[in-house]
């Protein structure tokens, strides 16, 4: 009896390992070993698998593209004046060549009859600024003088020749008879030029009611002068009245360079 009894206590011993289940020892991944193909760049494939946990999603989103905005043109730049116009720029007294343009016209004005010269005063005086294509006519038609000049006066193929007049804008234009002038004895029209300013003034001298004239100091190409009233030549280019007075027959040939404000 015993001997059943120590059976039977030995038999319900066991009882609770056949019921309880034993837990298995877990995989670890660090205990897995891998072939000696695999490198560390499999390693990550091979967790994935084991794990397949999904990946987190960032929690800022990606903003949205913004729409483009057109670039604004720019606005177009102010309208410009007339190229073929020139311009004016004033010269103050106390500048250098204000000086010298004061000392031009003074000392080239005649005398009156009584002797007395320029007793009136200089208001103000500009230079002109002509644009590129009034300085282009300028230099073509000195060539054109040039050219027609060839063997005849030393002066018309050196320079055209040019020299340095006056003109009044008042006395405008002036017609003269010349005889032979392209094969026509009408009347031909001209500028009006003088080689002191005494003489471009008396010129415009019966225009009466004017506190203020202007006068023009210029760069005249003469080219080939006529005495006026001989000869019946048609090859020249300008005509001399009198001692003082150069009719230029072109407008091409005067290039105003300053302009002369003043009251008598």
């Amino acid at each position: 009896m015993p001997t059943g009894w120590v059976r039977s206590l030995h038999c319900k011993s066991n009882v609770s390992d056949d019921v309880i289940i034993q837990p298995k020892p877990s995989l670890s991944i660090s205990k897995l070993r891998l072939p000696r193909s695999c490198t560390r760049s499999h390693s990550q494939p091979l967790k994935d698998s084991i794990f397949p946990f999904p990946k987190p999603k960032p929690t800022n989103p990606k903003p949205e593209p913004r729409p483009k905005t057109m670039p604004v043109p720019p606005s177009p730049p102010p309208p410009l004046l007339s190229a073929s116009l020139p311009s004016f720029v004033e010269l103050p007294p106390d500048h250098p060549t204000h000086g010298v343009v004061q000392r031009i016209f003074l000392c080239s004005w005649s005398p009156d009859k009584e002797g007395v010269s320029f007793s009136g005063e200089i208001d103000r005086v500009f230079r002109i600024r002509h644009p590129i294509k009034a300085l282009a006519q300028f230099e073509q038609y000195r060539a054109a003088v040039k050219a027609r000049s060839a063997g005849s006066d030393p002066r018309c193929i050196a320079d055209g020749n040019e020299m340095m007049c006056f003109h009044c804008p008042a006395g405008g234009e002036v017609k003269i008879g010349l005889s032979g002038y392209n094969g026509s004895d009408a009347p031909v029209k001209g500028i009006r030029t003088f080689s002191g300013s005494g003489g471009a003034h008396e010129s415009v001298a019966q225009v009466k009611d004017m506190e203020k004239r202007a006068m023009l100091v210029c760069r005249v190409i003469a080219g080939r002068v006529r005495d006026d009233g001989i000869g019946a030549d048609s090859e020249f280019e300008s005509v001399r009245v009198g001692k003082e007075e150069i009719v230029v027959l072109d407008p091409r040939s005067l290039l105003p360079c300053f302009l002369i404000i003043y009251k008598v």
